[in-house]
């Protein structure tokens, strides 16, 4: 189910020129959607679009950070992660921060994403992401991270840079 969730995000998202690369997916919203910075709460809602899968519906904060802050622009952006699977922390339902190795491995994902689209603008949503993008040498804005920055710097930080983007204001 989660394969073929991200297998038709990336197709739908084709044409997206803009990139927001987060750290890992969180328990509550990638692990469940198989896409990044996304919940489930946001397939069963069709914001994605009709077919998409899902089990259970849940809610994911850093996923509704982002999903507000980026507004009207939310499927004009593509959202990825830097670690694709979710770092689990002792038991299924935690999240962690991603190691090294699994760093090391996602990066090579990223690669991969970098090398097969062209963006126009790039941004990390923390320092994890900011980290991998550097070692890519890959030019991007840091976002503050919804978890460590807080939910509200958070969003403010992603409208900003919809507006340097997009040239205007995120509304829903």
């Amino acid at each position: 189910m989660r394969c073929r969730n991200i297998a038709k995000y990336c197709q739908r998202r084709a044409g997206a020129r803009v990139l927001v690369v987060s750290q890992a997916p969180g328990h509550l919203g990638g692990r469940w959607s198989g896409i990044p910075l996304t919940d489930t709460d946001s397939i069963a809602s069709g914001r994605l679009g009709e077919d998409y899968e899902f089990s259970l519906i849940r809610s994911e904060p850093s996923s509704e950070a982002v999903r507000e802050g980026l507004g009207s622009h939310w499927g004009d952006v593509f959202l990825w992660s830097v670690v694709p699977w979710h770092p689990a922390g002792r038991c299924l339902d935690s999240n962690r921060k991603p190691s090294q190795i699994e760093v090391s491995a996602g990066i090579e994902v990223l690669r991969y994403v970098l090398a097969h689209r062209e963006f126009r603008a790039v941004a990390a949503l923390g320092e994890v992401a900011s980290g991998a993008l550097n070692r890519l040498h890959v030019r991007h804005r840091v976002l503050p991270h919804p978890f460590y920055a807080g939910r509200d710097a958070c969003i403010e930080g992603v409208r900003a840079y919809v507006r340097d983007v997009f040239g205007s204001t995120a509304t829903l």
